[in-house]
């Protein structure tokens, strides 16, 4: 890990407040100090200038110097001064990506197979439906135009892949030099101060790549697809736009090779690679108050020689507080002494939550069965049940139900648990035939074997349907759930009135007459903003 200068800060700089207290322990110290002695109060007035002896002035003062210099040092450490920083490297989730694809009739060339069109259109769909990240998505011909603006939410730009086509665009022809910095100016919009631009083109010029060269120079990175057969490209040009932007060229391929080659083939490969990814290596301010307690240390020695040690406990107890740290991920509890009982429950919790997800029940319950919650309780009676141990699942589900009388799942489990009881109860007292002959015992193993695989074949079919009452309990909950959450209105926050109600019908209705035509909605969006730039240029369609 490397370590760099940075300029001097504290980090806690609440701590510092307390500074404010010194002045006043130090006047209670000097005041305590100075107070006449208590054998004034017995010894006569006119004997007490031979016998006691006069406070100084000065008495005091080295214990107030010594308490005030422990007391700012503590304190000064535990506002977490911090002079370095340490490189690390910062990972968002995902990154921030545009699509630009070109719409121009070029497109619609078979050349490859079915077509270009609808190769770009899987190439964008295999990139949209992985991403995880932020997303923008342009088209463009002369001019560009978006489609959906940026989103972390990359599947919703895939909607409009199938209605993406020339028929939708106001114009015809191509301009990749536009798209680059629109796409850079749609990035800059949203924030983002980098990013990847990748550009599905069918031919580029000088002033794709002066406009690559511009967004390299801004921060964002410039890819490109060549979509055609290798023979009917200008691949040198389109080379030349990612080169001048950072980024890498391919041709698209019938497989997922030339996504592989722009690292855009999955999520795991785009986080792999820097140049494809808003990720860097940023730096952490480090806590350097731990370079102080030698010094705390030195100043506590002096406290058990004046009686103070009180103090210097108090002190110590602190200094955990002000321990080197470094970034701690979000969710992972700090290890500390100080954790409360409900704290250390919760920590136990997410552990027995995270055996349980894993399968291993028999660890879950072990972390569960200390638990007294109704919840935790419900949990570890559905660990039990997991590991068959059917009579003790019960015995906690009353629990759970004791302590929550609404949980309804526990009531169901517990009824699903107390009928697979009574089968396996049932199956092992069932009595067996006696045989009368030899024969008979012979075949008694063959017997036994029929017997076991029946009650196997039997288990099996009570576990389905359990496990079919508990897909249709949650399905219930799910649709119940939706209904009571369609009953309210969003802006009130109350549950609908009957004239809402009919009101809101009749408009549903009216809805569903709405003809569902997402590239006539494209077609239009486009035209009104290539009408508006038109009427911002003085211009006539």
């Amino acid at each position: 890990m490397n370590f760099d200068p940075a300029p001097f800060l504290f980090l806690r700089p609440m701590w510092l407040l307390l500074l404010a207290i010194i002045p006043v322990i130090a006047w209670l110290m000097l005041r305590s100090a100075r107070a006449p002695s208590v054998w004034t109060q017995y010894v006569d007035p006119h004997l007490q200038d031979a016998l006691l002896e006069k406070p100084k002035a000065t008495r005091g003062i080295a214990a107030v110097v010594w308490m005030s210099c422990l007391l700012a040092v503590t304190i000064v450490a535990l506002a977490g001064p911090s002079f370095r920083q340490s490189e690390q490297p910062l990972w968002e989730r995902g990154g921030v990506i545009v699509v630009a694809a070109e719409m121009s009739s070029d497109v619609l060339s078979n050349d490859i197979q079915p077509s270009r069109l609808l190769v770009m259109h899987q190439k964008m769909a295999a990139v949209m439906s992985k991403w995880e990240g932020t997303l923008g998505f342009i088209a463009y011909t002369e001019q560009p135009f978006t489609v959906t603006p940026m989103t972390e939410d990359a599947r919703n730009a895939s909607v409009f892949l199938d209605q993406l086509s020339p028929e939708v665009m106001p114009r015809n022809g191509k301009n990749p030099a536009a798209a680059i910095d629109y796409a850079v100016d749609l990035m800059r919009r949203d924030g983002q101060s980098s990013g990847v631009i990748w550009l599905l083109a069918t031919d580029a010029d000088d002033a794709a790549v002066s406009a690559a060269r511009r967004a390299r120079a801004q921060g964002f990175v410039v890819s490109v697809s060549g979509v055609g057969a290798n023979g009917s490209l200008n691949t040198s040009a389109m080379e030349a736009v990612a080169n001048a932007g950072g980024g890498t060229y391919a041709t698209v391929t019938a497989n997922d090779s030339d996504l592989k080659q722009l690292a855009l083939d999955t999520t795991a490969s785009a986080k792999s690679s820097n140049r494809m990814l808003n990720i860097r290596n940023g730096f952490v301010r480090q806590d350097n108050g731990f370079w102080l307690i030698p010094i705390i240390l030195l100043l506590g020695l002096f406290a058990f020689r004046r009686r103070q040690a009180a103090a210097v406990v108090l002190v110590f107890a602190l200094i955990p507080m002000f321990a080197p740290s470094t970034a701690v991920a979000q969710g992972v509890p700090s290890a500390t002494a100080w954790r409360t009982q409900q704290q250390q429950n919760a920590i136990q919790a997410q552990k027995a939550d995270a055996a349980y997800k894993a399968g291993d029940y028999e660890t879950a319950a072990q972390l569960y069965e200390p638990l007294v919650t109704p919840q935790h309780r419900y949990n570890f009676a559905n660990s039990l049940a997991k590991m068959g141990k059917y009579s003790e699942a019960i015995k906690a589900y009353d629990q759970a139900i004791a302590g929550n009388p609404k949980n309804t799942d526990a009531k169901i489990n517990k009824a699903l648990v107390e009928a697979a009881l009574k089968s396996q109860v049932n199956s092992f007292n069932k009595p067996a035939e006696k045989p009368s002959t030899k024969q008979g015992q012979k075949s008694s193993a063959e017997e036994l074997r029929k017997q076991q695989e029946a009650q196997q074949r039997k288990r099996d079919q009570e576990r389905k349907a359990r496990e079919e009452l508990e897909r249709q309990r949650r399905e219930a909950q799910k649709k119940d759930a939706e209904k009571k959450k369609d009953e309210i209105n969003p802006l009130t926050g109350k549950h609908y009135t009957p004239d809402e109600k009919v009101a809101r019908g009749k408009l549903n209705e009216d809805l569903r007459k709405v003809e569902d035509d997402p590239g006539g909605l494209l077609r239009a969006k486009f035209y009104l903003e290539y009408i508006r730039r038109l009427s911002q240029q003085g211009g006539t369609p």
